[in-house]
């Protein structure tokens, strides 16, 4: 399972981020289908310009009638903290192309991010 690791929220003032921990404890959303198709196009461009050691893609199918909940969750797997702060883009204009892409299909108004750290949780 993955928790939210608060004591490194600090971290995201790195990529120009300031967000208060996630208003959420679980994920469950319905998605547009426009909305996963080029959230999932996304994919080529966050391998290309992330340094990040695996990548995945979430996406909610299903939302109770009064879930405020997210439409998706991206995982960006990195190996360490300084491989996040110094991989998370890796050229010059990464940042630019990132951002140009997801203007495309989000509104980084409503979009979160936090820092977890895996614990595996055993039967």
């Amino acid at each position: 399972m993955d928790v939210v690791d608060r004591e490194h929220l600090t971290l995201l003032s790195y990529r120009s981020m300031d967000p208060p921990p996630p208003p959420w404890t679980a994920l469950a959303w319905l998605a547009d289908t426009t909305f996963v198709d080029r959230y999932l196009a996304h994919g080529s461009v966050a391998r290309r310009h992330h340094g990040m050691m695996r990548y995945r893609q979430n996406v909610v199918m299903t939302a109770g009638p009064d879930d405020p909940a997210p439409d998706a969750v991206s995982e960006l797997w990195f190996p360490s903290e300084e491989a996040w702060r110094d991989d998370f883009y890796l050229e010059a204009g990464s940042r630019d192309a990132v951002a140009t892409d997801v203007a495309g299909f989000l509104d980084r108004r409503t979009t979160s991010s936090t820092l977890v750290t895996e614990h595996l949780a055993l039967d």
